[in-house]
């Protein structure tokens, strides 16, 4: 009776770890596009959705983009229509600063609206956070100093508190070593 049970009891042991071993072995495997996307740079909208570089995105239902431009290298163009925040992956700079260009708007229903001296902020965030400040009038540009050459850097754009339904920061910019 106690070999019977001792057996039934290892047998059940054994199904249970190759079940576990089995499951594991398929969520370890991954597909080669989604490897892919984990070596390639992307932006954080609102903090949640994920767009990688080349690609765009588009919110059906908030109305809200962010459309990469053709920087090569270090050199990042985009353009973005955010109600709150766009954030990217890490990117390398090659030098000690970078010059910010940045021109947005404020839109109502996609028309452009006079939002007084609305300002957005533009960060660069790595071992420190730095950030630029400017205005909805025209082009700005700023530099960003006192940065580690080769060091790994993410670009963050915001409002500074969610905008009002149907308003939205419209706006381009180009980040360049």
């Amino acid at each position: 009776m106690n070999v019977r049970k001792f057996c039934i009891t290892k047998l059940v042991w054994m199904t249970l770890l190759l079940c576990v071993l089995f499951s594991s072995i398929g969520t370890i495997s991954a597909s080669a596009a989604e490897l892919e996307k984990v070596d390639k740079p992307c932006f954080i909208i609102n903090g949640t959705e994920k767009v990688y570089e080349g690609e765009d995105y588009y919110n059906e239902e908030t109305g809200e983009y962010f459309y990469w431009g053709k920087g090569r290298g270090v050199d990042k163009t985009f353009s973005f229509k955010i109600r709150y925040s766009v954030e990217s992956s890490g990117f390398t700079v090659n030098g000690k600063s970078v010059v910010v260009d940045a021109s947005a708007h404020v839109t109502y229903d996609n028309d452009i609206v006079n939002y007084g001296s609305f300002e957005y902020h533009v960060y660069l965030n790595g071992l420190y956070s730095r950030k630029l400040v400017f205005n909805i009038e025209g082009t700005q540009t700023g530099t960003i100093s006192g940065l580690k050459n080769g060091g790994t850097y993410r670009v963050m754009i915001s409002t500074g508190s969610v905008l009002p339904d149907n308003y939205y920061l419209d706006g381009e910019g180009t980040i360049t070593s």
